[in-house]
C-alpha cells in the first residue's frame, strides 16, 4: 500500500516547545484523506486545553459525570493513517484528552512521549510525623499547589487546578521506588494545611502507627484530578497500533473500548526522572482493554509507579431487566462507571446470559438490533428466541455478557514495576498467553477475576496460559483488592453450584516466584488448573503484616495439578491448603 507522507513543519507546525499547536493540529487531521503519514519533525510541541475541541464520549470506568471531553488530536473515520512523532515530545496543558480515535481502521501511532509541563499526579515526601498528621515537602517547581477550604489544589497548567482526593495516595520507599509494604490506599486525607511555601501538613483520618509507612523520608504519590480521560483513547475502531510511545503523564494510559485488534508495543508508563519526578506518572490504568475483539497485544511493555493496573483486560457485563418479548428485551447497565455505552451490541453479535448468582452460563442468542434508550437503559432485538432457560431464573438475577467483544490477549516480555494496584487483570472467555514477564506490582501481579455483583467484568476464562514469568518479593506486599496470592484466580460466585467451576484449563508453568513470606496462588472454582514446574524462593525480604497461613491455595476446585513445583526455602506455614477439591496431583519437591 502506497503511504503519502505529509511533514508538518511544511504546515507551520514547528517544535519551538511553546507555541500552542492544538488549532493548527486539528488543521492538519481535518482532510479525509487515506492512506497518509503524518510525520513531525523532533523536538517538543505544546497542547492546551482552552484550545482543545470538545466531544462527548462515555468512557470504560471513568466519572461518567463528565462525558465532556477536551481534545487535542481527534482522528474520526479514518482509515490507513499513521502519525508518526519522529521522537517528538508532546507537551500538554491543563484537563484535556490528548489522543482520540473514533472509528477509524488501521490507525498506527509511534515515536513520540505524552507528558504535562504541571503534571497530574504529584509526589511528597516525608518530613515529619505524629499519630494523626503527616508534615510532608512538596516542591513548588514540580507539583506548583495551594492550600484552599483546607484542601489542597494542584495547578495542572491553562488556568485549571485540580483537587486532591480523599484516599489512594501511595507509600514508596525511597531506597527501593517500590511500593511499602501494607502502604497501598493507607491514607485518607482529611484537611490540608500550609506550613511554609514547599511544607505542608496532611491530617490523616485515621490514626497513624509509628511501627509503619508512611515513615520519615518516604515518598508518597498523591492522586488528584478525577478518572476523566487517557492519554490515547480509541473507541470503535480496527487494527490500532502503538509502539515506541513513552507516557509521563496522564490520567489513564491507553483506553481501548469496543475496538477490534489492538497493539501496545515498547510502551512506556515511567516517571519522568529527567524532570526531577521520581514515581508520579499515570494516574489510573496503564493500558485498559475494554469490551475488544479480535486480538489485544501487550509486548516490551514497561510500567512504574501507576496509580491503578498496568493492564487491565475485562468485558462489560449488563443486567437483563426484562424479557419484553419473544425475541426481545429491556437491558441495564450495571454501574455509572460503564454505561452509556452506543457501541456496546451490534447486529451479528452474540450474547451470553448469565444466572448472576451461580456465575452459570445459560445460553446464547445473537443480536438483531441494539437500540441505546438513554445513559442507563437499552433495547435488544434478537435473530433466535431468548433461551428458555433465562425465563425460569427470577428478575434481576441474569447477566449478559456480548462474548464477541472479547479478545485473545498476548502479553509478553513486559516489565510490571512497583505500583499501587495489581499487575495484570485479564478477564476473557478466549486464550490468554502472560508469557516473559517480570512482575513487582504491590498487589497481585496477575489476577483472573470476573463477577456480576459489582465490576460486572465478565469472561470466564477457558484457556489461559501462564509461564516464563519472573514474579520478584515486592509482589503482593499490600492487600489490594482481588490480592489473595500473587497469582489470584478469584471468581466472585454469590451462591456456587457444586461440582461446577466458573474458570477452565489454566496453566500456570515454568516461572520463578521470589516470595517474602506471602501466598504464591490463590485458585477459586477453577476446573483443570494445572501449576506445575514452577521454582519458589523464600527470599530475605520479610512481609510482616500479611497474614499468610498457606503458600498455594486451592478452593472448590476440580482436576487441580499442583504437583511437580521446586519449593527453596523452610517456610512458617503449610505449602498447600485446599477445600472442597479433587486433584490429579499433589506432589511438591522441597
Amino acid at each position: 500500500m502506497e503511504y503519502r507522507v505529509t511533514e508538518l513543519a511544511g504546515m507551520g507546525i514547528c517544535p519551538d516547545g511553546t507555541s500552542d499547536y492544538t488549532a493548527k493540529i486539528g488543521e492538519a487531521f481535518s482532510e479525509d484523506a487515506e492512506n497518509v503519514v503524518y510525520r513531525f519533525g523532533g523536538g517538543a510541541y505544546s497542547f492546551h486545553a482552552s484550545s482543545g475541541v470538545k466531544c462527548e464520549y462515555s468512557q470504560s470506568n471513568t466519572d461518567v459525570t463528565q462525558s465532556e471531553k477536551t481534545v487535542s488530536f481527534l482522528i474520526k473515520n479514518r482509515r490507513n493513517i499513521v502519525i508518526d512523532g519522529n521522537g517528538s515530545e508532546f507537551i500538554f496543558h491543563g484537563h484535556l484528552q490528548p489522543f482520540t480515535l473514533d472509528g477509524c481502521e488501521n490507525i498506527t501511532l509511534r515515536n513520540f512521549t505524552i507528558d504535562w509541563e504541571k503534571p497530574i499526579v504529584s509526589e511528597c515526601r516525608v518530613i515529619g510525623k505524629s499519630c494523626d498528621y503527616l508534615d510532608v515537602f512538596i516542591d513548588q517547581q514540580l507539583f506548583p499547589c495551594r492550600v484552599m477550604n483546607y484542601s489542597l489544589y494542584f495547578d495542572i497548567g491553562d488556568g485549571e487546578l485540580s483537587e486532591l482526593t480523599y484516599g489512594d495516595h501511595t507509600v514508596y520507599e525511597p531506597e527501593t521506588m517500590t511500593v511499602a509494604e501494607g502502604s497501598s490506599n493507607v491514607l485518607r486525607i482529611k484537611s490540608v494545611e500550609q506550613l511554609s511555601s514547599d511544607t505542608f501538613r496532611l491530617y490523616n483520618n485515621e490514626m497513624l502507627r509509628r511501627d509503619r509507612h508512611p515513615k520519615l523520608g518516604d515518598v508518597i504519590v498523591l492522586r488528584h484530578n478525577k478518572h476523566i480521560h487517557a492519554g490515547i483513547f480509541a473507541e470503535n475502531c480496527r487494527n490500532i497500533v502503538c509502539e515506541n510511545i513513552v507516557v509521563h503523564s496522564a490520567g489513564e494510559g491507553f483506553l481501548f473500548q469496543f475496538c477490534e485488534n489492538v497493539t501496545c508495543r515498547n510502551v512506556k508508563i515511567l516517571p519522568n526522572r529527567r524532570a526531577g519526578r521520581l514515581i508520579s506518572c499515570s494516574r489510573d490504568y496503564g493500558i485498559q482493554v475494554s469490551a475488544c475483539a479480535g486480538e489485544a497485544v501487550i509486548e516490551g511493555c514497561s510500567f512504574h509507579g501507576l496509580q491503578d493496573d498496568p493492564v487491565n483486560i475485562h468485558g462489560i457485563g449488563v443486567c437483563l431487566k426484562k424479557i419484553t418479548g419473544e425475541k426481545s428485551l429491556d437491558g441495564e447497565f450495571a454501574r455509572s462507571g460503564i454505561c452509556n455505552f452506543r457501541h456496546w451490541a451490534k447486529k451479528g453479535q452474540t450474547l451470553r446470559f448469565i444466572d448472576r448468582r451461580s456465575m452459570k452460563y445459560l445460553g446464547n442468542a445473537v443480536v438483531s438490533s441494539f437500540t441505546l434508550v438513554d445513559m442507563a437503559n437499552f433495547r435488544i432485538e434478537t435473530e433466535e428466541p431468548i433461551p428458555a432457560a433465562v425465563h425460569s431464573v427470577p428478575s434481576g438475577a441474569v447477566a449478559i455478557e456480548n462474548y464477541s467483544c472479547s479478545p485473545e490477549v498476548v502479553i509478553r516480555d513486559n516489565r510490571f514495576g512497583s505500583g499501587r494496584a495489581r499487575g495484570a487483570v485479564v478477564m476473557t472467555p478466549r486464550r490468554v498467553l502472560i508469557e516473559g514477564n517480570v512482575f513487582e506490582s504491590a498487589g497481585a501481579a496477575i489476577v483472573i477475576a470476573g463477577d456480576a455483583l459489582l465490576w460486572f467484568a465478565v469472561g470466564a476464562s477457558d484457556g489461559v496460559t501462564v509461564r516464563k514469568n519472573t514474579f520478584t518479593d515486592a509482589c503482593r506486599l499490600s492487600e489490594y483488592q482481588y490480592g489473595n496470592a500473587v497469582i489470584s484466580i478469584c471468581p466472585e460466585i454469590q451462591k456456587p453450584i457444586k461440582k461446577h467451576c466458573y474458570h477452565r484449563n489454566i496453566k500456570i508453568e515454568d516461572n520463578v516466584f521470589m516470595t517474602s513470606d506471602v501466598p504464591v496462588l490463590y485458585a477459586y472454582s477453577t476446573e483443570n488448573l494445572r501449576f506445575a514446574g514452577n521454582r519458589i524462593f523464600r527470599s530475605g525480604r520479610r512481609a510482616e503484616n500479611t497474614g499468610t497461613e498457606w503458600l498455594i491455595r486451592t478452593d472448590s476446585c476440580e482436576n487441580a495439578d499442583v504437583g511437580g513445583n521446586i519449593i527453596n526455602g523452610d517456610f512458617p506455614f503449610p505449602v498447600l491448603s485446599s477445600e472442597n477439591c479433587t486433584f490429579a496431583d499433589t506432589d511438591i519437591e522441597r
